[in-house]
């Protein structure tokens, strides 16, 4: 009985303790994140007479010259010009912006909640006209191939990729990958569903676009679903 007692007491030592240290990394790490958009905030107001001013949300380590880079984090080489939460209100005037660009960023938003707050802030910082355009990981064809049990570039690709290599022993881990990704996606898009999302939050003319290598990462285009729409006039 004393040995099943002080097992017990062990267990749920190791317990509190990893619940502990889970709780000090993310308080952390949201204080870290609070301060940064607190200082993006204060720093958007330079770029105001950029004309025309063109955000692109999380842009990761791709930098576009000509645009507000926007992330919460470094991602060397990369230096955004704003470090921001994305899940805040954006820091820039109604009417103000030409266009808002992402590529592999949405889909990490929260679900639903998250999703539609980026996509209201997103409409109302476009000026009449504007366009936003949305690049998310298309699910489609990896399913097919899936379905279908024949190679896919995806697969190879993932299947080749240092840092995952461990987790794409199947088709099926490869898939669940998509997904989730660690955790990191929050939701995966076809055509019809992000179209619903984007009608929802006031947008017109939602087309589903091909690949553009003046705007569009050359090693996404083939994974990749663009989607553009505009903002009423």
């Amino acid at each position: 009985m004393n040995r099943t007692r002080q097992l017990l007491e062990r267990l749920l030592s190791r317990s509190v303790t990893d619940h502990l240290v889970t709780f000090r990394r993310q308080l952390r790490s949201n204080w870290r994140l609070h301060r940064l958009h607190r200082l993006g905030c204060l720093k958007a107001s330079t770029f105001l007479d950029q004309n025309p001013l063109q955000l692109h949300l999380g842009c990761g380590n791709i930098y576009k010259v000509g645009w507000v880079n926007i992330d919460a984090y470094f991602t060397p080489p990369c230096t955004p010009d704003l470090t921001l939460d994305l899940r805040q209100s954006l820091p820039f005037p109604a009417g103000s912006c030409a266009e808002v660009y992402s590529e592999h960023f949405f889909e990490h938003i929260p679900y639903p909640e998250g999703a539609v707050s980026n996509l209201r802030e997103t409409w109302r910082v476009l000026h009449p006209g504007g366009r936003v355009s949305i690049g998310v990981p298309d699910p489609i064809p990896v399913i097919t191939a899936y379905l279908a049990g024949t190679p896919s570039p995806y697969f190879d690709y993932f299947h080749n990729h240092f840092s995952v290599r461990r987790h794409l022993n199947t088709p099926m881990e490869a898939l669940n990958w998509l997904f989730r990704q660690g955790g990191e996606h929050q939701f995966i898009y076809d055509f019809p569903s992000l179209e619903k999302m984007l009608r929802d939050a006031g947008f017109e003319r939602i087309v589903r676009r091909e690949f553009d290598p003046a705007r569009d990462s050359e090693s996404r285009q083939h994974e990749t679903l663009y989607v553009d729409a505009y903002k009423p006039r």
